[in-house]
C-alpha cells in the first residue's frame, strides 16, 4: 500500500499523451486503482475557480458515454471525500486564507458542481469538480440581481440563487489573469502550488478519501 503523497501515475497514460499530465503529478489527491496506469485520476487545478478546485481525468475510453460512466464512480468518492474535508470550517480557513481569498470562499460548503466543460480534451474525457460555497451563492445572486435591475442586499435567510452560469464565466475570466501574468502553464503550476499550498491541499484530501491510504482524519 503506498504512502500518503506518494505519486502512482502515469505509465501507459503518460506515453501516450506526452508528458501532458506530468506538471500535475503532486496535485493528484485520487485515482481509480493503486498502479502506475489509472484509467482516472483527480488532481487540483493550478488556477482555480473556488477552493479545491478539481480535475477528473479519464486517460482511456471508447467514448463519450464510457468517458462519463469511467468519472463517475470516481467523482463519487472525490465529492464524499470534499465534504468531509470540509466539515472543519476553520482549518480550511486558517492554513489555506490566501486560497480561500483568491477563490472569494467563505461561509458554508453548499455543495460540488460538476462541470463537463472543455472545449479541448485532447482525446482524453474530463469532468470539473468545483465546491461551491455560501460566498459564490452569494455572488451569483447579487450577479442576477444586477443583471434583471433587481440590485439589492441580500436579506438573512434569503435564497442564494440564479446567475450561475454567468458567474462561473466571470470567475474563468479572473483566473486567466493569473494565467496571462506567467510564461508557461508549467511557471503557473509553480507559483499556484507555493502561493496556495495545493501540493499540501492534495495531501489532506488524500487524507479523506474513502477507503484510499487510511490517513487519520483529522478531528
Amino acid at each position: 500500500m503506498p504512502e500518503a503523497g506518494e505519486l502512482l501515475l502515469f505509465g501507459k497514460a503518460r506515453e501516450k499523451h506526452g508528458m501532458k499530465y506530468e506538471h500535475v503529478k503532486d496535485r493528484v489527491w485520487l485515482q481509480d486503482n493503486p498502479s502506475d496506469d489509472p484509467d482516472v485520476f483527480v488532481f487540483l487545478v493550478r488556477a482555480p475557480l473556488t477552493f479545491a478546485h478539481s480535475e477528473v481525468v479519464v486517460a482511456r475510453c471508447s467514448d463519450e458515454v464510457d468517458g462519463w460512466v469511467r468519472a463517475a464512480k470516481v467523482v463519487q468518492t472525490a465529492i464524499l471525500a470534499l465534504r468531509r474535508l470540509f466539515r472543519s470550517d476553520q482549518f480550511v480557513r486558517t492554513d489555506w486564507r490566501e486560497l480561500c481569498e483568491y477563490t472569494e470562499t467563505s461561509g458554508e460548503y453548499l455543495k460540488t458542481l460538476v462541470l463537463k466543460a472543455s472545449a479541448d480534451e485532447d482525446g482524453v474525457y474530463k469532468v470539473h469538480l468545483v465546491p461551491f460555497f455560501a460566498s459564490h451563492g452569494a455572488a451569483c445572486k447579487w450577479r442576477f440581481n444586477t443583471r434583471t435591475g433587481a440590485s439589492r442586499p441580500l436579506t438573512k435567510g434569503e435564497p442564494s440563487t440564479g446567475g450561475l452560469i454567468g458567474w462561473l464565466g466571470e470567475r474563468e475570466d479572473f483566473t486567466q489573469v493569473l494565467e496571462d501574468g506567467h510564461q508557461s502553464k508549467a511557471e503557473v503550476a509553480t507559483w499556484s502550488e507555493g502561493a496556495f499550498r495545493l501540493v499540501d491541499l492534495a495531501n489532506e484530501l488524500r487524507c479523506h478519501v474513502q477507503g484510499g491510504w487510511n490517513c487519520a482524519e483529522r478531528e
